[in-house]
């Protein structure tokens, strides 16, 4: 599901939301700063698909940075209202936690959404 949220398909979400999948699913999100030279994508791509690249583990600093998240908390942090609203819809915890310790709702509050700070204060 998380592929169809990043993508801000939500005729796709709801496709996997009506067949099962579960949005409490926590999923990875990585950050590469492509700022940072060199950065040689091949060989991080070859390290992460190797095993060699732990998530654990460290890399060099603001390189590349990898976040357990669901995809309420995803749809929330990136202001996408309509799928936060279709996600409500189906069954989902809403008071899952990021790395973090915070809540979709806490970033809603955070990032000053009200309209979504709105939406999940009805579904606690």
């Amino acid at each position: 599901m998380g592929i169809a949220v990043r993508q801000r398909n939500l005729e796709i979400v709801k496709v996997l939301l009506e067949s099962g999948v579960n949005p409490n699913a926590e999923q990875l999100t990585m950050h590469v700063d492509l700022s940072k030279s060199p950065f040689d994508a091949e060989l991080l791509q070859e390290q992460l698909w190797s095993g060699k690249l732990s998530f654990s583990g460290e890399v060099p600093p603001g390189m590349l940075r990898i976040e357990k998240i669901t995809a309420l908390i995803f749809a929330v942090k990136n202001e996408m209202t309509n799928i936060v609203q279709l996600i409500l819809n189906y069954p989902t915890d809403a008071s899952l936690t990021d790395e973090n310790g915070m809540t979709a709702l806490d970033h809603a509050k955070l990032l000053g959404y009200k309209d979504i700070e709105m939406l999940l204060t009805k579904y606690e």
